[in-house]
């Protein structure tokens, strides 16, 4: 079977979704840089589970 562009198939990967709490008179941006490094190197087993594709 060929696939034109319109064809290929497409999805959307959620592996978990969490919730952090930002303390009161936090800097945004390092906060989140650091939380979402942390968040991404805990989910990175299940990131290389999903690029796994069988029949």
């Amino acid at each position: 079977m060929r696939y034109s562009a319109q064809y290929v198939p497409m999805f959307t990967l959620t592996l978990d979704k969490k919730e952090i709490t930002m303390p009161k008179n936090t800097v945004i941006f390092p906060f989140a840089s650091d939380e979402t490094a942390k968040y991404l190197n805990e989910q990175q087993q299940k990131y290389k589970d999903s690029l796994f594709l069988t029949r």
